[in-house]
């Protein structure tokens, strides 16, 4: 491969590595409460920015596939379910000995959630399979070669890294979510799609479960 095109490309994923980070500002800044409104758009239109400018300099990785067999549309539908027991499972896990599950801490930030709320997590989840799974997949397996199983143990660990500032549990339960993300698209003939489904009406779940 091209050094020109490595270079790039390695340009291309810290540019994606972290679009959270702006965001998650917000809750380090010392106030006691702060307006999620505030924080999911900002972090949306972080998310788009770098969608746009990544789709300008590197459009042949967005190229978007139907997944090969019409059975994923249903097994995305089931892998909802799946993907919320599993986080909730292991949050029970890691903590058992204080018989106190602070992993799903998240969820009482943001129950009652508004329609803006709601919409806002679904633009994340695009864009985070988008990134993580279409464009990260792209260039880790066409321009550095790597084979499948060190691409979705990357890709699953730098899209939990994005929620770390959540707390131990959460960055544990969002590295087995990304592998099941990645896998679902790998499985299904790298159709972004599917996953995509899978990870809106989790969020959706999830925000809109009051």
């Amino acid at each position: 491969m091209d050094i020109h095109i490595q270079c790039l490309s390695i340009i291309v994923l810290l540019a994606t590595f972290s679009p959270t980070i702006l965001a998650q500002l917000g809750m380090w800044i010392g106030k006691d409460s702060y307006d999620m409104n505030k924080i999911f758009k900002l972090l949306s239109g972080v998310f788009l920015f770098l969608l746009a400018l990544v789709f300008v300099v590197t459009p042949n990785d967005f190229n978007m596939l139907l997944p090969k067999e019409n059975y994923w549309y249903g097994v995305a539908i089931l892998a909802v379910p799946f993907t919320i027991f599993t986080e909730i499972a292991l949050a029970y896990m890691v903590n058992f000995p204080n018989r106190k599950v602070k992993g799903l801490k998240i969820n009482f930030m943001i129950k009652n959630a508004s329609f803006k709320i709601v919409m806002f997590t679904v633009i994340i989840a695009i864009s985070e399979e988008f990134i993580y799974r279409q464009l990260w997949f792209s260039i880790l397996l066409n321009t550095f070669s790597f084979n499948i199983v060190t691409i979705l143990l990357i890709t699953s660990i730098v899209y939990a890294l994005n929620h770390i500032s959540l707390g131990k549990v959460i960055f544990i339960q969002k590295i087995f979510s990304g592998l099941i993300y990645g896998c679902l698209f790998y499985f299904s003939g790298y159709s972004v799609i599917i996953p995509v489904i899978t990870h809106c009406l989790q969020n959706i779940s999830i925000v809109s479960k009051d």
